[in-house]
């Protein structure tokens, strides 16, 4: 609605800050495209501020890097991804076809020009498979971590689950899902397909229409969301709602405070979970000083604090670049292998693939998909149909189904299956 309220001023020139954030991958590649077409026919200029490299690159006609308040790079878009070491070393990631693209250069393979989208990758590993006589094809790289949790005790139950909200509106219909004790699951789909919805059960921000929830065999439908909160963990997509002490250090110690803890615990707890999201030195400055990055980092900081069985958050990436997403995915990561149960609703489909171990796809308030990451992110068909696609380097291998398994996840595993086929 901001986007289009500002497009119809007609601008001759544009300014754009992280127009998509929070919108689904297809929902980007729109609004991206539309900017695109507005600045053909109104010969405008465009300034986007992104993160979002995958997307920006076979758009923009010209790159400008800037870290620490200075211009690093500045040049058509093929001449600054050529020096992707600087790139990923000040926390941005180069489309991931163009990363691949990199490291096969170093075992030989030539490139007519670096490939920045996947059109333009898929064309150029033909042209290198033909003239290298290449025919075998790899099989699938299916891994047990990617499998779904085995005779783990069930820690959410939810039973043909309805939600209807006060206007009207049917958010949820018929829900059927268990999670288990310990599991990483990642909750996707377009905007809209009723994942936030879905959680907020979890914890008793909102109560069935009909169906049940139950966390840990409690009935959440008889639980207030106070009695909820050190048992499930729930950031918010926006930090913003979830945030209202005036002071960092109060907003993170507002949990613990009202479990009753000592004072030293308290101090203990705040102390690390500011540390894990590296916030120690904002302590006792005002949240809303902050970026929207680092008060997300906040709001994940007070869930943390109070040491949750289960972890919710909801699109833990938004406003962070490439590192910082990383880094709090990482977090989750860990944290899940300590025995913490971690769910996360995204859309950022690359940072799933590399850390999420089940993926549960949502389309108008149902599930449509349920299995491993790996098994989900195969299925690009089906999943497009939630206005999501998997990362470029499980669509290359799809493409290049005749030499290529078709679920790849990383570029790690991409540049292996090449790098076998290339020896084979």
């Amino acid at each position: 609605c901001a986007i289009a309220a500002f497009l119809a001023m007609r601008p001759e020139i544009m300014i754009l800050d992280e127009p998509t954030s929070n919108i689904d991958p297809i929902g980007s590649t729109s609004v991206f495209s539309v900017i695109t077409d507005l600045i053909k026919t109104m010969k405008g200029t465009c300034i986007i501020v992104e993160h979002k490299m995958e997307s920006l690159a076979p758009l923009v006609t010209r790159m400008v890097i800037v870290d620490g308040g200075r211009i690093l790079m500045d040049g058509p878009p093929r001449e600054v991804l050529e020096r992707m070491d600087e790139l990923l070393a000040i926390g941005l990631k180069p489309p991931q076809v163009t990363v691949l693209a990199k490291r096969l250069e170093q075992q030989g393979l030539r490139f007519d020009r670096l490939p920045l989208t996947l059109d333009e990758m898929v064309e150029s590993l033909r042209k290198n498979f033909e003239q290298r006589g290449v025919k075998t094809k790899i099989k699938n790289v299916r891994s047990s971590v990617q499998e779904r949790a085995e005779k783990a005790k069930s820690c959410i139950e939810v039973e043909r689950l309805v939600h209807r909200y006060p206007d009207g509106t049917v958010a949820l219909r018929g829900v059927n899902l268990e999670i288990a004790e310990g599991e990483f699951v990642g909750l996707i789909g377009q905007n809209g397909s009723g994942k936030t919805t879905l959680v907020k059960h979890f914890n008793a921000l909102l109560k069935p229409t009909e169906g049940n929830v139950k966390v840990f065999n409690v009935d959440t439908s008889a639980m207030s969301p106070d009695r909820m909160g050190h048992i499930v963990g729930y950031c918010f997509q926006n930090p913003d709602n979830q945030i209202f002490c005036n002071v960092v250090r109060d907003e993170i110690s507002y949990g613990p405070r009202n479990l009753d803890l000592p004072s030293k615990e308290i101090e203990r707890r705040v102390e690390e979970a500011a540390a894990q999201m590296e916030l120690t030195n904002v302590l006792d400055e005002d949240p809303y000083a902050l970026s929207l990055g680092q008060r997300l980092r906040i709001a994940v900081a007070s869930v943390l604090a109070m040491k949750p069985k289960v972890l919710i958050v909801d699109e833990p990436t938004t406003g962070q670049d490439y590192k910082r997403g990383k880094e709090i995915m990482d977090l989750i990561t860990k944290l899940n292998a300590e025995g913490t149960t971690a769910i996360v609703i995204t859309h950022d489909m690359n940072l799933c693939a590399e850390n999420v171990k089940r993926d549960v796809a949502m389309k108008d308030g149902q599930i449509l998909l349920d299995g491993s990451t790996r098994e989900v992110f195969s299925k690009a068909d089906i999943l497009s149909e939630t206005f999501l696609t998997p990362p470029q380097v499980t669509l290359l291998g799809q493409r290049l189904g005749e030499h290529l398994p078709d679920d790849i996840l990383t570029v790690d595993e991409a540049h292996e299956s090449i790098s076998k086929l290339l020896e084979s």
